[in-house]
């Protein structure tokens, strides 16, 4: 138990933490009692046929076995850690039965000193364990840890539920995988108190650069097979069980950027974005990426973890200076999550670009801007009209997707010239992100000489939840998201879509 390490241990979690009923329907944890163990715990737990509520007192066990090294027989983990241990760090012996009654510790292997057996309390061995390998390795030359770190699991969740609402633990209060923090009983801090770190936190006291393995909660994504990663949607209709079955999560390739440009890049040069976004490259993606997403209704996320050099500095800088002239605003991830699910995004003009901004348009000085307003895909570009309006001229067929869409009638509204037609399609959960499975809600003709109003009304309704399935956790059927559609030769202004 981490909150009396210095005696009158039980075991943790409880069995009563794990399958009684906090007052909600869920246990402590947050998991509903009634969901399968191996369907929520998101890793390849022991073969436990019964739900949380049900589990009985040897299979509260089994759990905790899991997911503890000291426990574990499968592979026989920490009598390799021991081993190296020994070798490496000076310990003797064997961690298993080893804890003495009169020192209140372990007393050999790599749990030497450790006040409780739990895995927190090796982590820091096992760092250092690894650069004396690494060390030896390299002939006693020092070795800069720059290694990506994947600590904990491909399904870690950062998000956490309290009291109906969800929140991004940014203090590490929630004791899961490599976020949470543990007080050591081997080390202390320059202070002279115990430190309080978690995985990420010591490896990152020791050289390395990147750790932490997804940038949003879920699963990792797949290029084409489907993934659980949380959206971030401007909207609460949402919810955590809602998502897209598409690529979503990115982080700045760091060994790429820390090296792309040097200062003799920038000799004579007085705009240094416009230069790197004619290079169609790392900055140009960056840019690219935040202006389609965010006028799509995403909040963007992007994972940064500086080397520290030029190329980066010079990067972030315009990046961030990009988001700031032209009024992207930049946040925390704390507070994507509280705007995400606490929020109800419902009024007025849903749709975040009506007015065709070209951001990069706006921001880029000198270099070759595409023609598309932020968030359109296809041909198309942007004329202004005798009154000052700003219309969208369709060259091709022209796409916008519109994600969080809330429950309810939903009127769409433009004034339009020309021939041609929009389509409506709405966009499921478990929509492909290939488009093969996008349901036609509606086909509107559009035949006007001089600017005409048009208005449709469509209905969304609130899909039943399903059965508990992995990627949507039975909410497959949630329409998340509609997509417009514009043919050829049409012109387009005050576009509105508005909940009825």
């Amino acid at each position: 138990d981490p909150n009396s390490p210095e005696g009158g241990q039980k075991p943790f979690p409880t069995n009563s933490q794990m399958r009684d009923d906090r007052g909600d329907g869920k246990n402590a944890f947050g998991r509903r009692l009634s969901e399968s163990v191996s369907t929520t715990i998101g890793y390849q737990a022991p073969s436990i046929e019964n739900s949380w509520g049900n589990l009985t007192d040897e299979e509260c066990q089994m759990i905790r076995d899991y997911f503890s090294v000291m426990k574990d027989t499968s592979t026989d983990l920490v009598i390799i850690l021991d081993e190296l241990s020994n070798r490496y760090l000076g310990t003797t012996g064997s961690s298993r039965g080893s804890w003495d009654d009169g020192k209140g510790c372990y007393t050999g292997g790599v749990f030497t000193g450790c006040k409780t057996s739990e895995n927190h309390e090796i982590w820091e061995r096992i760092a250092l364990i690894t650069r004396h390998y690494m060390r030896e390795l390299f002939g006693g030359v020092d070795y800069s840890m720059k290694t990506w770190s994947r600590p904990g699991s491909k399904s870690s969740m950062c998000y956490f539920e309290r009291n109906g609402h969800y929140y991004y633990d940014s203090l590490y209060t929630q004791r899961v995988n490599n976020l949470a923090r543990f007080e050591s009983s081997l080390y202390t801090s320059y202070d002279g108190k115990k430190k309080n770190r978690s995985w990420t936190d010591v490896l990152r006291e020791n050289m390395y650069y990147c750790t932490h393995d997804s940038n949003y909660p879920g699963r990792e994504d797949g290029f084409s097979t489907p993934m659980m990663s949380v959206q971030f949607m401007l909207n609460s209709s949402l919810s955590r069980k809602d998502a897209l079955v598409f690529p979503s999560n990115r982080y700045i390739n760091s060994s790429k950027a820390a090296s792309r440009y040097t200062e003799a890049d920038f000799v004579g040069v007085s705009d240094r974005a416009s230069k790197m976004y004619s290079d169609k490259d790392i900055f140009y993606n960056e840019i690219e990426y935040v202006r389609q997403w965010t006028s799509n209704g995403v909040i963007c996320g992007e994972l940064i973890d500086s080397d520290n050099t030029f190329s980066e500095q010079v990067i972030l800088d315009e990046l961030f200076r990009y988001c700031y002239e032209t009024g992207v605003e930049v946040i925390t991830k704390a507070e994507a999550y509280d705007i995400c699910f606490n929020h109800l995004f419902c009024d007025g003009n849903l749709i975040h670009n009506p007015s065709f901004r070209n951001t990069a348009e706006e921001f880029i000085v000198n270099g070759a801007v595409p023609a598309n307003p932020d968030g359109y895909v296809g041909k198309c570009h942007v004329e202004t009209d005798e009154d000052g309006y700003r219309v969208l001229v369709t060259e091709g067929q022209v796409s916008y997707c519109q994600y969080g869409i809330p429950n309810g009638f939903i009127k769409f509204g433009a004034k339009l010239q020309g021939d041609g037609v929009i389509s409506i399609q709405i966009i499921r959960n478990k929509s492909s992100r290939f488009k093969t499975d996008w349901q036609t809600i509606a086909t509107i003709p559009v035949s006007a000489n001089t600017y005409t109003n048009l208005d449709y009304l469509f209905y969304v309704p609130e899909a039943p939840v399903g059965d508990f399935e992995q990627i949507c956790e039975g909410y497959g059927e949630k329409i998340m998201g509609i997509q417009l559609t514009y043919s050829n030769n049409l012109r387009v202004k005050d576009v509105r879509l508005e909940k009825k």
